[in-house]
């Protein structure tokens, strides 16, 4: 009969004890590492540590060994003993999770004021609607850029930043381009920040961007009620879903330590972020609105004199330095004033808007078209020439002259003369041109009307 390795039975038993240990520590509440290392009952920490295998706070094991660590056996024993001292660690790191999730909170919230009032200066300098839209893409996606810059991190490669707050707040104040560029901005960056989290991040973030632009589409309107900012702050929360495409430990420890920091952080940017660009977007829309009915001509709806004295020299000067012409127009509807007297003038204010409207019809979005004085309506071409303005003039004559206006039961032929100048040289002025202009009108008065005279500049 053989005699017994006692040192291998000790060993067997201590195997036995530690199989037993683990399921019990980890019931306790303790990580994979600590439950392991209960197994060797404190023998031989330090070998215990290099045999055992490194796990990250959430039971996974750690690529890079960045959450291993070395137990002294006093701490092996105080948790085999005493549960409850762990559990009241895990408290204790849960609250500090709060003050951090507080404090990436606050910075955040500062990041979302900057980006705020960033939007607001680079909106009001917008000089058409074309660069507004340009200047909100991109100041909300470098919002989202900036927050994702100072992310809060529970694990390697799972973050927290307020990325989500300018991702459903993009669509709504931005349109498509804002959502667009903000989603692709954050996909991008968060591809490159990469780690175990990086799949779950991206589907967050498209989950973000597509609350935004179906909350956009839905409410349809330039300003949002306190109701419809907090539907859209709940909806910032729904990113939360991607975290359980995570390995399940990961995702139940996430959601246990952030889910409700989450949800109210977000909740609370919204808020604060919509409110703010809901009061910018309507003040911004009063001083439009008062801005276009002193510019506007109330019957036709053309800009009105103001308008052509302040911006036609500009527009036209813009014009000349880049193609190095221009032209200006007046068109005048012939024997207005029989009109008004045989038809009254509520139906001579009909044949007007008319009028006004199809010659704004045939004209060119640069150009600028006035209502300039009774039945006058004067046209700044910006970089047209002799050719192009004639057909301009020619088209705006047909095109009216072909038109029955329906006046008290009769289909009314009206008629316009047109005089207009063309300017290629810098010697000439603007408002000689305009008077140049403004003869040739009167030549085609003279000729017998429904002409066309071109002028040639002094």
């Amino acid at each position: 009969m053989k005699p017994v390795d006692q040192s291998r039975t000790k060993t067997m038993g201590a195997t036995r004890m530690s199989m037993g240990a683990i399921p019990v520590a980890r019931q306790a509440g303790c990580p994979a590492p600590e439950a392991a290392l209960l197994a060797g009952g404190g023998r031989d920490v330090n070998r215990s540590v290099r045999e055992a295998p490194h796990f990250d706070s959430f039971g996974l094991p750690s690529v890079n060994h960045v959450f291993a660590f070395r137990l002294s056996p006093a701490r092996i024993n105080r948790i085999a003993s005493v549960p409850e001292e762990y559990s009241r660690q895990r408290d204790v790191g849960m609250v500090m999770d709060g003050i951090a999730i507080f404090s990436a909170f606050l910075q955040g919230l500062g990041v979302v004021a900057f980006v705020v009032r960033l939007h607001e200066l680079a909106v009001t300098r917008c000089a058409t609607p074309r660069s507004e839209i340009v200047a909100t893409a991109l100041t909300f996606a470098v919002g989202a850029a900036v927050s994702m810059a100072f992310p809060l991190k529970f694990a390697p490669g799972v973050v927290f930043d307020l990325r989500h707050v300018f991702l459903v707040l993009a669509g709504p104040f931005g349109g498509m381009p804002a959502a667009l560029a903000t989603g692709v901005t954050c996909a991008i960056l968060r591809m490159i920040q990469g780690g175990i989290g990086m799949p779950a991040g991206v589907l967050a973030i498209l989950t973000s961007m597509t609350v935004g632009l179906v909350f956009a589409y839905l409410h349809q309107r330039r300003e949002y009620t306190m109701r419809e900012i907090f539907i859209l702050g709940v909806g910032a929360s729904l990113s939360l879903t991607s975290v359980l495409t995570l390995p399940w430990p990961l995702a139940s420890e996430v959601l246990q330590r952030i889910a409700l920091p989450f949800m109210a952080i977000n909740f609370v940017g919204v808020l604060i972020s919509a409110e703010s660009l809901n009061r910018f977007r309507a003040q911004l829309y009063r001083e439009q609105s008062l801005m276009h009915d002193r510019s506007t001509d109330s019957l036709t709806g053309l800009f009105n004199r103001r308008v052509f004295d302040t911006r036609g020299p500009e527009i036209a000067e813009d014009g000349f330095r880049k193609n190095g012409c221009y032209a200006l127009m007046i068109v005048d509807i012939d024997r207005f004033k029989t009109i008004n007297d045989t038809f009254g003038h509520a139906n001579g204010d009909k044949v007007l808007k008319v009028v006004a409207r199809m010659i704004a019809s045939h004209a060119r979005e640069q150009d600028l078209t006035v209502r300039y004085g009774g039945e006058e309506i004067a046209l700044v071409l910006p970089g047209c020439n002799t050719a192009q303005a004639s057909v301009i003039a020619d088209r705006i004559r047909q095109g009216i002259e072909g038109t029955a206006i329906e006046v008290s039961g009769i289909n009314l032929k009206v008629t316009v003369s047109v005089g207009y100048v063309v300017v290629d040289t810098s010697e000439t002025v603007f408002w000689s041109a305009f008077d140049e202009a403004d003869a040739a009108l009167y030549r085609a008065k003279n000729a017998g009307r429904n002409r066309v005279e071109r002028a040639v500049a002094a």
